[in-house]
């Protein structure tokens, strides 16, 4: 019995220590906060982009201001991301918007050059005026830090 407890434990430490530990991160120019792997790199961060990634998820936000999306604005506008981007292997398109803390939006998965990648489109009814791109790119393996990290995103 003790030997399959501390079997059981050694187990248990090594699952532990293969998840991802997501920090907060804070784009004060837009007055947002999502979570990221601790892992990250921060590649870019100007009022036209924010950059982060590692060895398994790069994540991109495009901001665009002007757009003033309607819903129907926004579904043309995420489709014509996604054909302008050569996505292949597109799901439909999803609503997100009591889903996000906030923000409502819509996304679509699909893959680039083999990697699978969701594109999300977002809006903070305070501020419609902005549009938010998010681009997130994964290794397989890795979906379920790369939805914690689209479902992070937070209006402050």
């Amino acid at each position: 019995m003790k030997t399959l407890i501390l079997i059981l434990s050694f187990v248990m430490t090594g699952f532990i220590a293969l998840s991802q530990t997501m920090v907060s991160y804070t784009w004060d120019t837009y007055k947002m906060k999502f979570e990221i792997p601790e892992t990250f790199v921060e590649k870019a961060n100007s009022s036209e982009k924010f950059e982060a990634a590692d060895n398994d998820i790069n994540l991109t936000i495009y901001p665009r201001k002007g757009e003033n999306l309607s819903a129907d604005g926004m579904i043309d506008a995420l489709a014509g991301w996604v054909r302008d981007s050569k996505i292949e292997n597109v799901s439909e398109m999803d609503l997100i918007s009591d889903q996000l803390n906030g923000y409502w939006g819509i996304y679509q998965e699909g893959t680039k050059n083999g990697w699978p990648v969701f594109l999300m489109l977002i809006v903070d009814p305070d501020y419609p005026d902005i549009s938010f791109y998010v681009w997130v790119s994964y290794r397989k393996g890795t979906e379920d830090t790369a939805v914690k990290m689209l479902v992070s995103f937070k209006p402050i």
